[in-house]
Protein backbone atom coordinates (compact mmCIF):
# COMPACT_ATOMS: atom_id res chain seq x y z
CA UNK A 1 0.00 0.00 0.00
CA UNK A 2 1.46 3.42 -0.45
CA UNK A 3 0.31 6.46 1.87
CA UNK A 4 0.33 10.68 0.49
CA UNK A 5 -0.24 13.90 1.62
CA UNK A 6 -0.26 16.71 -0.76
CA UNK A 7 2.32 17.01 -3.18
CA UNK A 8 5.15 14.97 -1.05
CA UNK A 9 6.91 11.69 -1.98
CA UNK A 10 4.83 8.86 -1.66
CA UNK A 11 5.53 6.64 1.30
CA UNK A 12 5.40 2.74 0.88
CA UNK A 13 4.00 0.95 3.60
CA UNK A 14 5.30 -2.56 3.54
CA UNK A 15 3.72 -5.76 5.17
CA UNK A 16 5.44 -6.67 8.88
CA UNK A 17 7.14 -3.74 8.64
CA UNK A 18 6.87 -0.18 11.32
CA UNK A 19 6.93 2.82 8.89
CA UNK A 20 7.76 5.86 10.90
CA UNK A 21 6.12 9.39 9.04
CA UNK A 22 8.21 11.85 11.21
CA UNK A 23 7.94 16.21 11.41
CA UNK A 24 8.50 18.74 13.58
CA UNK A 25 6.71 21.17 11.57
CA UNK A 26 3.39 21.76 13.75
CA UNK A 27 0.60 21.86 10.92
CA UNK A 28 2.59 18.98 8.76
CA UNK A 29 2.07 16.92 12.18
CA UNK A 30 -1.87 18.11 12.68
CA UNK A 31 -2.56 17.44 9.29
CA UNK A 32 -1.14 13.92 9.36
CA UNK A 33 -3.19 12.87 12.27
CA UNK A 34 -6.39 14.60 11.17
CA UNK A 35 -5.74 13.01 7.95
CA UNK A 36 -6.14 9.86 9.60
CA UNK A 37 -8.35 9.94 12.57
CA UNK A 38 -10.87 11.35 10.34
CA UNK A 39 -10.44 10.55 6.85
CA UNK A 40 -10.40 14.41 6.07
CA UNK A 41 -8.96 13.94 2.55
CA UNK A 42 -5.54 15.70 3.95
CA UNK A 43 -3.58 12.21 3.76
CA UNK A 44 -4.68 9.29 0.66
CA UNK A 45 -4.00 5.64 1.24
CA UNK A 46 -3.39 3.82 -2.47
CA UNK A 47 -3.42 0.37 -3.22
CA UNK A 48 -0.67 -0.99 -5.63
CA UNK A 49 -2.74 -0.06 -8.66
CA UNK A 50 -3.14 3.48 -7.40
CA UNK A 51 -6.40 3.22 -6.17
CA UNK A 52 -7.79 4.76 -3.17
CA UNK A 53 -9.23 3.21 -0.20
CA UNK A 54 -11.06 4.09 2.88
CA UNK A 55 -8.94 4.73 5.70
CA UNK A 56 -10.89 3.80 8.05
CA UNK A 57 -10.29 0.06 6.74
CA UNK A 58 -7.10 -0.49 6.16
CA UNK A 59 -5.41 1.64 9.49
CA UNK A 60 -6.55 0.56 12.84
CA UNK A 61 -5.97 3.91 14.11
CA UNK A 62 -5.06 3.82 18.17
CA UNK A 63 -3.53 7.11 18.53
CA UNK A 64 -1.69 7.83 21.66
CA UNK A 65 -1.51 4.92 23.92
CA UNK A 66 -1.58 7.12 26.68
CA UNK A 67 -5.19 7.83 25.61
CA UNK A 68 -6.43 4.25 24.63
CA UNK A 69 -8.10 1.58 26.43
CA UNK A 70 -6.39 -1.87 25.41
CA UNK A 71 -9.60 -3.39 26.68
CA UNK A 72 -11.65 -2.22 24.06
CA UNK A 73 -10.84 -5.05 21.93
CA UNK A 74 -11.40 -8.06 24.36
CA UNK A 75 -14.75 -8.30 23.62
CA UNK A 76 -13.91 -9.48 19.78
CA UNK A 77 -11.08 -11.67 20.88
CA UNK A 78 -13.42 -13.72 23.16
CA UNK A 79 -16.39 -13.97 20.52
CA UNK A 80 -13.76 -15.25 18.13
CA UNK A 81 -12.38 -17.67 20.86
CA UNK A 82 -16.09 -18.80 21.26
CA UNK A 83 -16.63 -19.09 17.89
CA UNK A 84 -13.45 -21.51 16.80
CA UNK A 85 -14.11 -23.90 19.89
CA UNK A 86 -14.00 -27.46 19.08
CA UNK A 87 -16.63 -30.18 19.76
CA UNK A 88 -15.26 -31.28 22.79
CA UNK A 89 -14.84 -27.84 24.05
CA UNK A 90 -18.28 -26.42 23.12
CA UNK A 91 -20.39 -30.00 24.51
CA UNK A 92 -18.13 -29.57 28.22
CA UNK A 93 -19.32 -25.57 28.40
CA UNK A 94 -23.42 -26.68 26.97
CA UNK A 95 -23.33 -28.97 29.58
CA UNK A 96 -21.43 -27.34 32.48
CA UNK A 97 -23.61 -23.99 31.68
CA UNK A 98 -26.95 -26.55 31.70
CA UNK A 99 -25.99 -27.28 35.09
CA UNK A 100 -25.62 -23.68 36.07
CA UNK A 101 -28.59 -22.77 35.24
CA UNK A 102 -30.54 -25.33 36.03
CA UNK A 103 -29.28 -24.98 39.98
CA UNK A 104 -29.88 -21.40 39.90
CA UNK A 105 -33.51 -22.25 38.43
CA UNK A 106 -34.10 -24.91 41.51
CA UNK A 107 -33.25 -21.45 43.59
CA UNK A 108 -36.43 -19.52 41.82
CA UNK A 109 -38.46 -22.23 42.44
CA UNK A 110 -37.85 -20.92 46.43
CA UNK A 111 -39.47 -17.59 45.61
CA UNK A 112 -43.17 -17.39 44.62
CA UNK A 113 -42.53 -15.78 41.64
CA UNK A 114 -43.50 -16.52 38.18
CA UNK A 115 -39.32 -16.69 37.38
CA UNK A 116 -37.44 -18.31 34.88
CA UNK A 117 -34.39 -18.35 33.58
CA UNK A 118 -33.09 -18.08 29.72
CA UNK A 119 -30.24 -20.48 28.45
CA UNK A 120 -29.82 -19.30 24.79
CA UNK A 121 -26.87 -21.65 24.75
CA UNK A 122 -24.71 -18.37 23.21
CA UNK A 123 -21.41 -19.41 24.56
CA UNK A 124 -20.21 -16.20 23.75
CA UNK A 125 -21.98 -15.13 26.87
CA UNK A 126 -20.54 -16.84 29.06
CA UNK A 127 -17.19 -15.69 28.29
CA UNK A 128 -18.35 -12.59 28.76
CA UNK A 129 -20.20 -13.46 32.08
CA UNK A 130 -16.63 -14.97 33.58
CA UNK A 131 -14.60 -11.47 33.41
CA UNK A 132 -12.36 -12.34 30.92
CA UNK A 133 -9.77 -9.54 30.86
CA UNK A 134 -6.62 -8.59 30.63
CA UNK A 135 -3.50 -8.89 33.29
CA UNK A 136 -3.51 -5.58 35.03
CA UNK A 137 -0.08 -5.25 34.77
CA UNK A 138 -0.12 -5.02 30.82
CA UNK A 139 -1.72 -1.18 31.08
CA UNK A 140 1.33 0.15 33.33
CA UNK A 141 3.87 -0.88 30.41
CA UNK A 142 3.67 1.14 26.93
CA UNK A 143 5.40 -1.77 25.43
CA UNK A 144 3.10 -4.44 26.18
CA UNK A 145 0.18 -2.76 25.14
CA UNK A 146 1.68 -2.55 22.03
CA UNK A 147 3.00 -6.08 22.22
CA UNK A 148 -1.04 -7.06 22.53
CA UNK A 149 -2.10 -4.61 20.11
CA UNK A 150 -0.26 -6.39 17.75
CA UNK A 151 -1.31 -10.13 19.05
CA UNK A 152 -4.77 -9.31 19.39
CA UNK A 153 -5.06 -8.79 15.68
CA UNK A 154 -3.03 -11.90 14.92
CA UNK A 155 -5.52 -13.63 16.59
CA UNK A 156 -8.60 -12.11 14.96
CA UNK A 157 -6.64 -12.88 11.48
CA UNK A 158 -6.85 -8.89 11.43
CA UNK A 159 -4.93 -7.35 8.39
CA UNK A 160 -5.42 -4.04 9.69
CA UNK A 161 -2.02 -1.41 10.12
CA UNK A 162 -2.12 -0.71 13.63
CA UNK A 163 -1.82 3.65 13.59
CA UNK A 164 -0.10 5.13 16.77
CA UNK A 165 1.25 8.68 17.17
CA UNK A 166 4.24 9.79 20.41
CA UNK A 167 5.88 6.36 20.38
CA UNK A 168 8.70 7.82 21.36
CA UNK A 169 7.47 9.24 24.02
CA UNK A 170 7.27 5.75 25.64
CA UNK A 171 9.84 3.72 24.20
CA UNK A 172 13.19 3.47 23.76
CA UNK A 173 15.27 2.69 20.31
CA UNK A 174 15.78 -0.96 21.81
CA UNK A 175 11.63 -1.51 22.14
CA UNK A 176 11.62 -0.04 18.28
CA UNK A 177 14.04 -3.10 17.54
CA UNK A 178 12.02 -6.12 19.46
CA UNK A 179 8.55 -4.47 18.30
CA UNK A 180 10.44 -4.50 14.91
CA UNK A 181 11.27 -8.01 15.09
CA UNK A 182 7.56 -8.61 16.49
CA UNK A 183 5.88 -7.03 13.43
CA UNK A 184 8.22 -9.15 10.92
CA UNK A 185 7.60 -12.34 12.87
CA UNK A 186 3.55 -11.58 12.79
CA UNK A 187 3.80 -9.75 9.47
CA UNK A 188 1.66 -7.18 10.92
CA UNK A 189 2.64 -3.38 10.40
CA UNK A 190 2.97 -0.15 12.20
CA UNK A 191 2.75 3.06 11.00
CA UNK A 192 3.94 5.58 13.40
CA UNK A 193 3.02 9.54 13.05
CA UNK A 194 5.96 11.25 15.66
CA UNK A 195 6.90 14.96 15.70
CA UNK A 196 10.32 14.36 15.46
CA UNK A 197 13.26 15.74 12.85
CA UNK A 198 15.60 13.75 10.51
CA UNK A 199 18.50 13.42 13.43
CA UNK A 200 16.10 11.35 15.35
CA UNK A 201 16.00 8.65 12.85
CA UNK A 202 18.33 6.65 15.06
CA UNK A 203 15.86 6.23 17.79
CA UNK A 204 13.97 4.14 15.33
CA UNK A 205 16.21 1.42 14.36
CA UNK A 206 14.71 -1.27 11.38
CA UNK A 207 12.32 1.18 10.95
CA UNK A 208 11.06 2.54 7.57
CA UNK A 209 11.78 6.22 8.77
CA UNK A 210 10.63 9.21 6.46
CA UNK A 211 10.86 12.89 7.76
CA UNK A 212 9.06 16.22 6.27
CA UNK A 213 10.85 18.80 7.80
CA UNK A 214 9.94 22.24 8.65
CA UNK A 215 11.04 23.92 5.22
CA UNK A 216 8.39 20.87 4.08
CA UNK A 217 11.44 19.06 2.43
CA UNK A 218 11.26 15.52 2.19
CA UNK A 219 13.78 12.76 3.82
CA UNK A 220 14.23 9.24 4.03
CA UNK A 221 16.65 7.63 5.88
Amino acid sequence: MIFTYHAHEHIKLNPGKITVISTNNQSVYYDLLTGIDSDSGKVTILDDHYDALKISKIINWVGDINNYSISKPIESVYKHIAENLNEQQINSIHNLTTKLFTEVQGCLFMANLPLTVNNDGDISKVFKYCGIRLEPSIKNNPYDIIETLINIQVELNDIKIIGLTNVAHYLTSDHFQELASLCRNADTSLLCIEFASLSDSSHYPDCDFYNIDSDFVDWHN
